[in-house]
């Protein structure tokens, strides 16, 4: 039984205020791990460390925003963080995948999680994530994306950060191989001049 779902327009309803703020997050974790006195203190990293700190790092940094913490609830169950958005949908932060799948130990926890089954003492929220795409070299994003994972596919998402941003205002954007149902957009970031891309 699949909870409540919920589509990229309600979503973005919700989210799109957020977006520049986690794009900036997440900007702002790579400017200061790749700092060279912060690589010259830690050395190498793993990917699998590198990711964890990152999320870490956001949730840190979504619980010290004042501007928009009445609008959020920055939340923990079973070792899983996630935000948990004016009631109305939940967000993780995630690595992705070339086919923009976020990557789980395969427990009936992580399953459920994202076949968006109920979970027992947690809000029936639609789950959403955050995703990203790590260069090879993890010093930069190949792209940012809001997206809606239901088991082993993603039903619809929105580019907030990468390649081609730049091009589009938000629209529907067809591919093959994503079926008649799924959705793709991007959208062009607003920024103000002087602020960094």
């Amino acid at each position: 039984m699949i909870q409540n779902r919920i589509d990229l327009d309600d979503a973005w309803i919700i989210l799109e205020r957020f977006a520049p703020f986690f794009v900036d997050v997440l900007l702002d974790y790579l400017d200061e791990m790749n700092s060279a006195e912060i690589i010259r203190i830690r050395g190498p990293m793993s990917r699998r460390s590198f990711c964890s700190t990152l999320a870490d790092y956001f949730y840190s940094r979504m619980g010290q925003a004042p501007e928009h913490g009445s609008c959020f609830e920055c939340l923990a169950d079973r070792g899983q963080h996630y935000i948990l958005f004016d009631d109305r949908v939940i967000i993780r932060v995630k690595q992705l995948d070339k086919k923009h799948l976020s990557w789980n130990l395969e427990t009936a926890h992580a399953t459920r999680w994202n076949q968006q089954v109920p979970l027992h003492g947690m809000d029936p929220a639609p789950r959403l994530e955050l995703g990203y795409r790590l260069n090879g070299l993890m010093s930069g994003y190949d792209s940012i994306h809001i997206l809606l994972r239901v088991g082993k596919r993603v039903d619809w998402r929105v580019q907030i950060y990468g390649d081609r941003t730049d091009i589009f205002d938000i629209e529907q954007l067809r591919l093959d191989g994503m079926g008649p149902n799924r959705k793709v957009y991007q959208y062009r970031p607003v920024r103000l001049p002087g602020e960094r891309p």
